[in-house]
C-alpha cells in the first residue's frame, strides 16, 4: 500500500525494504533455525507464565477464584463516552457488570475447547458497544482488547449471563468473544488434533481475504499477516491446499481452496533480515487500528504479526513484549547521546520499546536512527498534533504526542536472536 509520507528526514528510497537490506553484510543469512525459535518461544512462556499460555498444557479444570480475578480485573473508567460523545449511563454500566456473570461461580470450573469460525474482536467486557475516554476522540475504543483470526484455537472458560458472549483464553490473550463466532469441539482430543495439525500455511501478505462458497454463513474469511491456516495438501500439486476451520456443525469443517503465493507461505518463512524487511514493508501505509480493530495493526500487533511469519509467539501488548526476551538492553537510564551509541551496535529488527509503544529498528542513515512502526500520531512544533494513524517509517527525532522525542523516550531494546 502506498501512502503520502510527509515525515521529516524520511526520503522516498527509505520506504523500500531493499534500501535497508542493502546496507547489511549478509541479509540472507539465517538468524535462527526453526528449532531455536521454538526454544525461544518456550523461554517466553517461562518468563511470562501469566501472559503467554501453552494451551495444550492448560488444566481441564480451574479454580473459580482465579477465574473471578481474571473476570473482574478490567475496571470501568470514571468517565466513559459512547460513539456519539454521550456519557455511558450508570444503568448501562450496571447491566454490563451483571452480564459478566462473576457471582456464584462453582468452586471448580470445567473448561471447554473451541476455535473462532471467523475474524473476531476480543473485548474487555461482554459488549460490542465502544467506550471512549473523551467525547471528541473516537479513535481509541478502551474496551477493545485485540483481534483474533479465523481458526484460532482457544479455551472457553466462562459465559456471559445473557449467553451471547464467551470468556476465552488464546495462546496470547484472554477476553470476551461473541459466542456466535465460536465453534466448540466435542472432545479435548479432537481439539488437540486440530491445535497440532500439520501442514499449515502462514499469511505473509499484509492480510488475506478468502472468498467462501455461497452456502457458507460468511461470505469471506479475513486473516492478518502471520495468521496460521491449517490445511490439507491437494493430491498431485505442491502448490495447492485445502484450508479448513471446524464449525461445530455435524463435525463437518468449513473448507476452502488455497494456493501458495507471495501472500501465503508453506509453514513459516526463513528468519533472515531480507525476509524481515520484506514483511515489515508489506504493511507500510496500513491503517492503524487500536487493539487490532478491523484487522488493522496497532504498534504491538504490528510487531507480533511480523514476527509470527517466522514462527515467533510474541505477547500481544507492547509492555509485555518488552519483557519477553532474555537478550534485552535497558535504555531508560541513559542520556540521548548514550542511547544513540547503544543503538548503533544493535542488529536490524530489534524491538525498541518506550512507554505505551514499540517499534522495529531498521538501522542508521545519515547519522540518524530509523524505525518502522504503527503510529497513531505525533507532535509537530510546540502545539501541532497530527494523527497519522498508519504504519510508517520515521527517525527517532520524531516527537510523541507529549512532545518527547522517540529517542528520549526509549526504555529498552529487545533483541530477538
Amino acid at each position: 500500500m502506498t501512502v503520502n509520507h510527509s515525515l521529516p528526514h524520511v526520503l522516498p528510497e527509505m520506504l523500500t525494504p531493499d534500501f535497508w537490506a542493502d546496507r547489511l553484510a549478509n541479509p540472507s543469512a539465517l538468524l535462527l533455525t526453526p528449532e531455536k525459535i521454538h526454544h525461544f518461544n518456550q523461554l517466553i512462556r517461562q518468563r511470562l507464565p501469566g501472559e503467554m499460555m501453552d494451551l495444550a498444557a492448560f488444566p481441564r479444570e480451574m479454580d473459580s477464584a482465579v477465574l473471578h480475578t481474571w473476570l473482574t480485573k478490567p475496571r470501568f473508567p470514571q468517565k466513559t463516552y459512547d460513539a456519539c460523545g454521550k456519557p455511558l449511563s450508570s444503568a448501562f454500566l450496571g447491566e454490563l457488570k451483571n452480564n459478566i456473570n462473576a457471582t456464584n461461580l462453582p468452586r471448580r470450573i470445567a473448561v471447554a475447547y473451541g476455535t473462532t469460525i471467523r475474524h473476531a474482536e476480543m473485548r474487555l467486557f461482554p459488549t460490542d458497544e465502544p467506550a471512549f475516554a473523551t467525547p471528541e476522540d473516537t479513535r481509541f475504543d478502551q474496551w477493545q482488547a485485540t483481534a483474533v483470526n479465523p481458526g484460532e484455537p482457544l479455551i472457553i472458560l466462562h459465559q456471559s449471563l445473557d449467553g451471547k458472549w464467551c470468556y476465552v483464553q488464546t495462546e496470547y490473550y484472554r477476553g470476551w468473544i461473541a459466542a456466535r463466532y465460536l465453534a466448540r469441539f466435542s472432545s479435548r482430543s479432537q481439539w488437540l488434533s486440530y491445535l497440532r495439525h500439520s501442514p499449515f500455511l502462514t499469511v505473509t501478505g499484509p492480510g488475506l481475504t478468502v472468498t467462501l462458497p455461497p452456502d457458507s454463513s460468511e461470505s469471506v474469511l479475513r486473516f492478518e499477516m502471520g495468521a496460521k491456516i491449517r490445511a490439507f495438501p491437494v493430491a498431485g500439486s505442491s502448490q495447492s491446499f485445502l484450508g479448513f476451520i471446524p464449525t461445530g456443525k455435524s463435525g463437518a469443517p468449513l473448507t476452502f481452496p488455497l494456493a501458495l503465493s507471495p501472500d501465503l507461505a508453506f509453514g513459516y518463512l526463513p528468519y533472515t533480515e531480507t525476509h524481515l524487511f520484506q514483511q515489515a514493508f508489506k504493511m507500510l501505509g496500513q491503517p492503524y487500528g487500536w487493539g487490532g480493530q478491523d484487522l488493522h495493526p496497532d504498534c504491538s500487533s504490528f510487531t507480533r504479526n511480523l514476527y509470527r511469519c517466522f514462527g515467533f509467539d510474541l505477547p500481544r501488548d507492547s509492555g509485555v513484549q518488552a519483557r519477553c526476551s532474555p537478550n534485552t538492553v535497558p535504555l531508560n537510564h541513559l542520556p540521548p547521546e548514550q542511547k544513540s551509541k547503544v543503538l548503533s551496535a544493535l542488529p536490524a529488527g530489534t524491538l525498541l520499546h518506550l512507554d505505551g509503544h514499540i517499534m522495529v529498528y531498521l538501522g542508521m542513515s545519515g547519522g540518524r536512527h530509523y524505525v518502522i512502526h504503527a503510529l497513531s500520531g505525533y507532535r509537530r512544533g510546540q502545539h501541532h498534533t497530527i494523527y497519522l494513524m498508519a504504519v510508517t517509517v520515521s527517525d527517532l527525532s520524531l516527537r510523541r504526542l507529549n512532545g518527547q522525542t522517540l529517542l528520549d523516550a526509549l526504555t529498552s531494546a529487545v533483541i530477538l536472536r
